[in-house]
């Protein structure tokens, strides 16, 4: 069956919608626990849903995004959607106030751009990975947005001008810098924030 289409020709509505439905048709299914797997269902849609819906919100002038929902700071404890600050293990941004937007366009970053994640690295690049657990059924989630790192290491330049054109000024690198660093007579450089590789 053909989307639904707004005023402007877009599915995007509709789309979310049937999302919503598919959860529910799957969720009714009498299936053997073993052969369940809702919560990749789950995942799968998150990150449809979020990259449509972060679109969506860049796309929106100043002012309307100034009066949305999604503007609001997460509040201390439990919240819309289940979202709260103390969901946040370790912030390297340093950017409060939490809002919707920052947090859930970190999540989406880190399912969209997902790296060969490893939790225990004093570095973990961008990705998602289950919190094992030993009931070997999934209970959490770990998100992580490191747009500094690459496979569990802080991104090297061979030159400045490198460096300069992938560190933005802006953004989640406004406080950091450029330093140069030497290894084995070698040099490169990379971003650096409060003393510390960043």
């Amino acid at each position: 069956m053909e989307y639904w289409r707004d005023s402007k020709h877009q599915i995007r509505a509709d789309f979310a919608f049937r999302v919503g439905k598919v959860i529910s048709q799957y969720e009714e299914l009498q299936l053997p626990p073993d052969n369940k797997f809702e919560i990749t269902l789950y995942i799968v849609s998150l990150q449809s849903l979020l990259t449509q819906c972060m679109e969506l919100y860049k796309a929106m002038n100043k002012n309307h995004q100034r009066g949305d929902k999604l503007a609001e700071e997460l509040p201390e404890d439990r919240g819309r959607w289940g979202l709260h600050q103390r969901l946040i293990k370790i912030d390297t941004f340093g950017k409060k106030p939490y809002t919707f937007t920052k947090v859930l366009t970190h999540i989406r970053d880190a399912l969209s751009h997902p790296t060969a994640l490893e939790l225990d690295s004093d570095f973990p690049s961008t990705g998602y990975t289950t919190i094992k657990d030993e009931s070997k059924l999934i209970k959490a989630y770990s998100f992580v947005s490191s747009p500094g790192c690459t496979v569990n290491r802080i991104k090297k330049y061979s030159t400045l001008e490198k460096a300069k054109m992938n560190i933005p000024e802006s953004g989640e690198f406004s406080n950091a810098t450029i330093k140069k660093y030497s290894d084995n007579q070698k040099s490169y450089f990379q971003a650096e924030r409060d003393g510390k590789p960043y």
